[in-house]
């Protein structure tokens, strides 16, 4: 999803959310300084814990998250143990977006031929 001044990438597979954050410091303009992080998680599971796993996953400090977000909806449903919320990244630059979406258009066109 873009913003008009963010990129803003969410998954549930911690490997795809890392695969993706290490993706967008290979850029030579990325700056930690536009990273921001949310964590969805469902009603019965630890905030602290599930943030410090998404924080140790990427190597961020707890202060580039923000707010977590709790689905009331699953009030009284239990959590999957190995289940740690959905992290969205936020990155604050739409060079990036750009870029990524070249990238992406040269991969599809790489397939298709």
């Amino acid at each position: 999803m873009k913003k008009d001044d963010a990129l803003m990438f969410a998954n549930a597979n911690p490997k795809i959310v890392k695969a993706f954050y290490s993706l967008l410091k290979t850029f030579k303009s990325f700056d930690l300084k536009k990273v921001k992080v949310v964590v969805h998680i469902r009603y019965d599971q630890n905030i602290q814990e599930i943030v410090s796993f998404w924080s140790d996953l990427l190597k961020l400090s707890i202060e580039k998250f923000n707010k977590t977000q709790i689905d009331l909806r699953t009030k009284g449903k239990p959590s999957f143990p190995e289940y740690k919320g959905v992290c969205s990244i936020y990155y604050f630059d739409a060079r990036i977006q750009r870029i990524l979406l070249e990238l992406q258009n040269q991969y599809i066109e790489k397939i298709l031929s």
